[in-house]
């Protein structure tokens, strides 16, 4: 009866802990839409804005991070960052943004835990020296996603906007990944949907005249 008794009481934890492990929410995040739009700006440096919304499932969360590879560009400088329209001071303290540079310049959101909830983000950093130099034009090999992320992402637009003194030399190109081109005088959009995680998208525009 001893051993029974053991028996049933070690089975009864068994189920104890299954349901506890049954019972933890699940823990998720998406991206309905990670959209950039991208300045070219006369001599070669970018202004980049990015938004991007996620779906928080479960949780709770209290930060989001978006690494930025500084490799081929003379740096990255942030010039903002929001979370539903309002902006974020500097700091690693809840509701402030904290920016660590180098290679990558890492960016983290710290807000309040949030679950089974949608929130936008907004970064605006500028880019130097990113435009490499060829015999009759500027190269812009730019990877408009992030190059290690766990999330999926639903819709992303790509929107690059150069000057009006600047000629588009030969047909923008996707260099990695699939997206839809569009091309407008000034303009060159590129599309893509339902990307999984760790999908990289690099557009590769040439001009000349910059």
């Amino acid at each position: 009866m001893h051993l029974i008794h053991k028996l049933i009481v070690a089975f009864s934890l068994v189920i104890m802990l299954l349901a506890q492990r049954e019972a933890v929410p699940a823990k998720d995040y998406t991206a309905d839409r990670f959209d950039s739009s991208i300045i070219v700006r006369e001599g070669g440096s970018l202004s980049v804005t990015e938004t991007v919304t996620f779906r928080f499932v479960g949780g709770p969360f209290t930060y989001v991070f978006r690494d930025i590879p500084t490799s081929k560009t003379d740096g990255i400088v942030v010039e903002s960052a929001s979370m539903d329209d309002q902006t974020m001071h500097h700091g690693s303290g809840t509701g402030q943004v904290e920016i660590t540079y180098g290679n990558p310049v890492k960016v983290t959101w710290h807000f309040p835990p949030v679950s089974d909830q949608t929130h936008t983000f907004v970064l605006t950093y500028l880019v130097l020296g990113v435009f490499q130099k060829a015999q009759d034009a500027d190269i812009l090999n730019w990877i408009a996603l992030p190059t290690d992320y766990v999330y999926a992402i639903r819709s992303s637009t790509i929107t690059v906007s150069y000057p009006e003194q600047a000629v588009l030399v030969g047909t923008p190109e996707v260099v990695q990944g699939t997206a839809q081109v569009t091309t407008t005088p000034g303009t060159v959009v590129f599309s893509a949907h339902n990307l999984k995680p760790n999908t990289r998208l690099e557009i590769g525009p040439a001009y000349s005249c910059l």
